[in-house]
């Protein structure tokens, strides 16, 4: 199982963590569910059979997204700061150990904002809205190990292609959404969205990437190979987040405003549910 991640009204983010990795980690961190409690500066590990927090582990100022390493044993947090006060740096958490392996400095890069795993587990990618950049940072060492320029205002989340080589990042100030080539470490394009860019995601087997605008109450579909606008959906009030299930039938929408949860029949691209 594929860990996944939600923002919960920019409070509260969510990973779930698979049966992947090692015999002792699968034992270990088997239907654990990491929860990010930005006010508190905290990330919580429910046991998903009981319910149960079996820890609580303290990060650093306003924790905002969490991204599982590709293996399960690994968590890793993008501190963005308290109000005022710009973040730099991310924690990494051990999830078998239940506590922070290493805080990684971003050499002054502020407000680290979205995070994706490389599919080898080596890296991850980190949007920092302060900079209106996307960085790569190598994982064991904390060192940068490269940084995209990305001239657009506010980027936030990240959806990445499944064999690592191409990132899409949504930019809420500029209302745009860039794609990145990862193996060069460049800006490939961008295309505008409704106002205020924030959650996206690329349905699976399919070439489709799909940009909530919560202010526009928008989704938008796009061509994943050249940011062609496919469609654009009338979806509801204040849709921040969006994705699918596996086989990529299904998209899975969270409206902050109005606490819905709303199924999509992504082939047709209309509602068939709401929670």
């Amino acid at each position: 199982m594929r860990a996944s991640r939600m923002i919960v009204s920019g409070f509260v983010a969510l990973a779930i963590v698979g049966s992947a990795g090692s015999a002792a980690a699968q034992a270990a961190l088997r239907g654990t569910l990491a929860v990010v409690n930005k006010k508190d500066g905290t990330v919580s590990l429910v046991d998903l059979a009981t319910r149960a927090i079996t820890a609580t582990v303290p990060v650093g100022d306003g924790p905002h997204e969490v991204s599982v390493s590709p293996d399960g044993r690994w968590a890793m947090v993008s501190n963005v700061g308290p109000t005022g006060l710009p973040g730099v740096s991310l924690s990494l958490i051990d999830l078998a150990e239940g506590s922070v392996a290493r805080t990684i400095a971003l050499g002054g890069r502020r407000r680290p904002h979205g995070l994706v795993w490389l599919p080898d587990g080596t890296a991850v990618l980190v949007t920092v809205e302060s900079d209106s950049a996307l960085l790569m940072v190598d994982v064991m060492t904390g060192a940068l190990a490269g940084e995209i320029r990305l001239a657009q205002a506010g980027p936030e989340l990240i959806a990445l292609s499944a064999d690592g080589t191409r990132a899409f990042v949504t930019n809420l100030v500029a209302s745009t959404v860039t794609a990145v080539d990862v193996g060069a470490l460049k800006a490939i394009g961008s295309a505008a969205t409704p106002k205020h860019a924030d959650g996206v995601a690329l349905r699976p087997n399919s070439d489709e990437l799909w940009v909530t605008s919560p202010t526009s109450n928008k989704i938008t579909v796009f061509a994943a190979a050249d940011l062609a606008v496919r469609a654009t959906l009338e979806s509801g009030d204040f849709p921040m987040r969006v994705r699918f299930t596996p086989d990529g039938k299904r998209a899975l929408v969270l409206f902050a405003r109005s606490s819905e949860l709303k199924l999509f029949d992504a082939a047709t691209r209309k509602e068939t549910a709401v929670i």
